[in-house]
């Protein structure tokens, strides 16, 4: 039922998309994008350079579940440094305080995490189906976006903290119209096993282009990741700025 609804809103949009934007993509023009797309995606983390950032991540918490009554409970300000696909945290503060690296909270995000990302989704091995369903803009991008679904079998998305399961997925991702690059990735966890204790999982990634040195790469800009788990929904809103040649 929720791909089912996912889907009817993708076709909606596109159909909107069709009477207000540019003409939709003839057939052989969708299986040429996608075939560029996921070469430029595969190539992704081979073209990132070593990189500094500050990483803020603003957890909230709504007790309810009803979306209306979030508490942010902390704000975490690091220091990251990316070599090699690794990263490697100095933590700024916590809540105002300083601490040290060492005490990184769990279940924080990295930049890793949205390489991973386009890794785990564009890998020819997790056979995800893509669609191209309309034409949009953000940040000043005039872009593609393409509806996906990957199949629980070969999915790395995980639920649970004891026991992580594999989860099947659906979402879209937005894609500059000129350059084949990633800019948002929206990620829906269909089929959550009740043990689990985990309800529902969505994530939004977006990135977007910074000058590292004297080139411009296109790096992660921020993210929103919510959860439902029994009565209570969690949202970590993070951002990455100032970016620069580690030292």
């Amino acid at each position: 039922m929720k791909l089912i609804l996912f889907l009817s809103l993708v076709s909606a949009a596109a159909l909107w998309a069709q009477e207000e934007g540019p003409a939709p993509l003839e057939p052989e023009e969708q299986k040429k994008l996608i075939a560029d797309v996921k070469a430029r995606a595969l190539q992704y983390a081979k073209d990132l350079p070593s990189f500094s950032c500050t990483e803020v991540t603003r957890k909230n918490l709504d007790p309810t579940g009803t979306s209306r009554h979030w508490k942010l409970t902390g704000t975490v300000h690091e220091e990251v440094t990316e070599k090699n696909g690794k990263d490697s945290f100095v933590e700024l503060t916590e809540n105002g305080k300083q601490a040290g690296g060492e005490n990184r909270p769990g279940g924080m995000t990295s930049p890793a995490d949205f390489t991973d990302l386009i890794a785990w989704i564009f890998d020819p091995e997790s056979k995800a189906e893509f669609e191209w369903t309309k034409w949009d803009s953000m940040r000043g991008h005039r872009v593609h976006t393409l509806a996906f679904k990957l199949p629980q079998a070969n999915s790395h998305f995980t639920v649970g903290k004891k026991s992580p399961v594999k989860i099947a997925v659906v979402g879209t991702v937005d894609v500059d119209a000129d350059t084949d690059s990633i800019m948002r990735i929206i990620v829906l966890g269909l089929g959550i096993p009740k043990s689990t204790g985990v309800q529902s999982v969505s994530q939004e990634y977006h990135y977007d282009f910074a000058k590292i040195g004297d080139h411009y790469f296109l790096v992660p800009l921020k993210a929103d990741l919510q959860q439902r788990a029994g009565k209570e929904l969690t949202w970590n809103e993070i951002e990455f700025r100032d970016y620069k040649k580690p030292q």
